[in-house]
This record gives structure tokens, sequence and C-alpha cells, in this order.
């Protein structure tokens, strides 16, 4: 429980309005009809507590999304809350809400985004509580924050974020409807290892290939990192095109993701496929779009309740039109929303979604030019963009062109996402152990750093069991680490 509280409150005529720009990592989803206040405001009467912005868990409900609700606590009507399956809460990203408290018929309103939602509205006769008056106390104390009333919860702790609170007399809005930045929301590592041995399928684990441990991912936890991205193989979790998913894969999957998500740490599921399906492109006659679209449904099915999970749509497609990219990753999100999933889903582009070549067009149409075409029905979206520092920025090399060719390189494609309204992931960066990579690597940071308004986040290439000597590994070698560790850690928070 955590709450900002005014040391002075005393709205005119007992009425007010209110907003806050919110962001909550995840909602709870357990314990059943777990409920939780973001805003609640008190005063002297009957005891009546209100609640004007806050919400449920109802099992059975919504898929498992939890649900706003305007509830009270304490008075005459009792403890209640009006939830609305219409009005689902959306984890990982920031929201506007506001409310007004009008006195003249002590009703409650609500908008999220700029939206009424009058479903949630309550008054003296209209409410979720007892069969009595719903009466305002006198107010004289407003709290703004986080309570969650039950223990036992899913996830384990909650990191929330307010901005821009505003107590007044009449609606504000949302003003420009800019969401606001405080600082990067994802900073990890791409644990691989299950996405090794393409060419042997489904080949034999912990030989072939081999899925990361909770261990590992609690190792880079302990070091600050907050995310995860975990590389897998589209063939071995869906054997046939629309068809289920291998049980004994699938269970390697969602045991690594239940394990670390239940820590805190947010996982990025990455289908390494190059936009391709055994050998064959997706949009072709072999990988119709609609069997990608299949693949993701199934998907956002088994993962949709847990809000700490992110959709990374696509790793790196390449070398085919980029309109033909497009049509798929449209065709993949909106079976993805018709699931009822609300997660954050990272779209990469075309031409191994290299950032530097965005607006470039030796692969074709530009990315900056067609990837404008993404549909996302959920609005809950950013693009993937992988930059390396080598001399061609394909990440073969341990060498890095100067020590400011990351800030330079990701240029173009910050101004791009600015001004078109989009926000990004750094899904892949990787550096030599040498000076002038850990200089390139320093100065990369700094810039998604100076430039929170498009940049989201970023994740290490990489770590993970198999890497052996691979030049950009930062997994340890036994309790020692690993040379760009050191790079890296002034900018992770523990």
């Amino acid at each position: 429980m955590a709450f900002l509280v005014p040391t002075s409150f005393a709205p005119t005529g007992n009425s007010f309005y209110g907003r806050m720009w919110m962001w909550v990592d995840a909602f709870p989803t357990k314990p059943d009809y777990a409920h939780f206040t973001m805003v609640e405001a008190t005063g002297t009467g009957d005891g009546t507590v209100v609640r004007p912005v806050g919400g449920q868990y109802i099992p059975g409900k919504a898929n498992g999304v939890p649900l706003w609700g305007v509830g009270s606590d304490g008075g005459p009507t009792g403890d209640w809350t009006n939830w609305q399956e219409t009005t689902p809460t959306a984890g990982g990203q920031w929201s506007c809400v506001e409310w007004q408290m009008k006195s003249a018929d002590n009703s409650v309103s609500v908008w999220i985004d700029g939206v009424a939602k009058p479903e949630l509205s309550v008054s003296t006769k209209s409410h979720g509580g007892n069969s009595v008056d719903f009466v305002f106390p006198a107010f004289n104390k407003i709290k703004l924050g986080w309570q969650l009333y039950q223990g036992g919860a899913t996830p384990g702790h909650f990191d929330v974020w307010l901005d821009d609170i505003a107590l007044t007399t009449s609606r504000l809005g949302c003003g420009s409807g800019t969401t606001p930045t405080t600082g990067l929301q994802w900073r990890g590592v791409s644990l691989a290892g299950a996405e090794f041995g393409p060419n042997q399928l489904p080949g034999t684990y912990n030989t072939d290939f081999a899925y990361p441990t909770a261990a590992s991912a609690a190792y880079f936890k302990g070091k600050g990192m907050d995310t995860v991205r975990l590389p897998f193989l589209w063939e071995r979790l869906q054997p046939s095109l629309n068809q289920g998913f291998d049980a004994t894969e699938l269970s390697r999957l969602t045991g690594f993701v239940q394990q670390v998500t239940a820590t805190g740490v947010t996982v990025i599921l990455d289908p390494h496929n190059y936009a391709r399906y055994r050998g064959n492109l997706i949009g072709s006659s072999a990988v119709p779009n609609s069997a990608f679209a299949d693949f993701w449904s199934r998907l956002a099915t088994q993962f949709k309740g847990n809000a700490k999970v992110v959709f990374g749509l696509m790793n790196e497609p390449r070398e085919m039109p980029t309109e033909q990219w497009l049509a798929g990753a449209n065709a993949a999100l909106a079976a993805i929303r018709t699931t009822g999933a609300t997660n954050i889903v990272t779209v990469p582009g075309n031409a191994w979604t290299g950032a530097h070549s965005w607006l470039q067009n030796w692969y074709g149409t530009p990315n900056g030019t067609v990837m404008k075409g993404i549909v996302d029905p959920g609005k809950n979206m950013v693009f993937e963009v992988h930059q390396y520092l080598d001399g061609d920025s394909s990440g073969t090399n341990a060498a890095c062109t100067s020590a400011t060719i990351g800030s330079e390189r990701l240029k173009d494609f910050t101004a791009w996402a600015r001004s078109n309204g989009y926000r990004a992931l750094l899904g892949e960066l990787g550096g030599g152990a040498n000076d002038t990579c850990n200089r390139a690597v320093a100065n990369m940071l700094d810039y998604l750093q100076a430039n929170t308004d498009v940049w989201a986040g970023w994740t290490w290439w990489a770590a993970g069991p198999l890497w052996q000597d691979y030049m950009y590994s930062i997994e340890p070698s036994g309790t020692t680490d690993k040379p760009q560790m050191s790079v890296l850690q002034p900018y992770l928070a523990k």
C-alpha cells in the first residue's frame, strides 16, 4: 500500500474533478475477487469511503482480466465495487483516468483515456451496495496510489507510476493525449538457447537446444534487469501449421514463463523464425497469413492472463517484400486481439528490423513507409528494432565502428517514430569486450535514456546456457561476470 495524500483537501460544494495518468505493471489475477484502490476519498459523516478509481478481479469474467469499477466501503451501503466487463484493465501501459464527484446526486462518473464510461457511474439510488441511499461524506481527505486488500496476490508485487495529477472544479481532459514518460520500462537480456538447432527438428533437448533456467533469469534480475526476451522456434512449438502445440515444448515454454514472471520479471516471447516456417515465408502459399494468425491466436490464448508477458511478434523478418510482412503482422495482431488478450505486442520491420535501415530502400519499400500501415485493434503495440555497432550493423564482429556509432545509427529511426507517434523497443544490441565497444554501448544507452518519449527499453543480445565463448554473451562463467556487464551495470536499477 502506498498513497500520495494532499496536505489539505476541501472541495467547493463537496464536488470536484480529478485526473491522473497511471501505469501499473500488472493487475491482480489472484486471489479470486481481489480488489484494488487507486483513488480513495473520505470525510466526516457516516463512515462512507468512496473509491472512484479502483477495480476487482472476478473469476470467470473478461477472460481473466481484472475490471475497473467504482466502489465504496464502510458506510450504510456496505462494501461493494461496481465492476463492469466492458471496462477491463490493461497492465504495462499508460492510461489517463478522470473522475467526477458530484454532491447533488452523490454521483461518480469516470473517463478512461478521454472516453466516458457511463456503465461505471454510480449515484444516490444506483450503486452496487445495500438497498439504501449512497451518500457522500463531507470530503476532507483524498489518497492517490495503490492498495490491494487481499494477501497471496499474483503477481507478488506491483509497480505503479502516477503522473500529471490534478484535482479541479471542472474537467481538464487528458491534454494532448501524449503518454507521460518516466524512463525506460524494459532493461534486460535475450536468454537464448531454445531457438538453437533450427536444422535439427525437433532436435535433442540439452544437445541441439535448451531453454534457459529460472536461476539464470534470477542472476540477471539480481543485476538489476527487469526483462527477459525468450527466443524459441515456431516449428518446435507447433510442428504442423494450424494444429495444436507440442505438449512437451509448450510445457518447457510455460514453465519458464510462469517461474520468471512470478518474480516480477517481464518475459518477451520471441518466435525466432525470420518470418519463416520450415524455410517458407509468411504470406506464401505454403505459410499463408492465416497460419501465422492461427499460431498467434493459440499462443495469445496461453498467456493472455499474464500481463508480465509481452508478445514479440516475430524475430527479424528478412528478404521479403515489406508489404508482405505488413500483411502477416496485421493478421497476427487481429488474431491476438480476437482472443481478448490486451498484452503489449512488439512489431518488427523488414530487413532484420534494423534501426539504421528503417528509412532505406535497398530491401524494397522502406519500413518507414510501409509500417505506418500497422493496425493493432488493441492499441497496445511498440515497434521493435535491432541495432549492432560493427561495420555493417550485422552483429557478426567484435569490433565497433566508433564510440558514437550507437546514437548515430538510432537518430533517424527515433525522429521517424517521434513524428509518427510511435514508441519502440531496442530488442537487440551488442558489442565486443573492448574499449571502443564499451564506449559505443554507453553512448547508445545514454541516447535511449535521453529519448524516452520514443524508447521504451532495450534487451541485450545475448546470454543463455549454450553460448560458450560467444563474443557478445553476458552469461556468467560460474560466478564471474562477463566484461560487458560492467558497462551495462550503471544503466540498471536494482
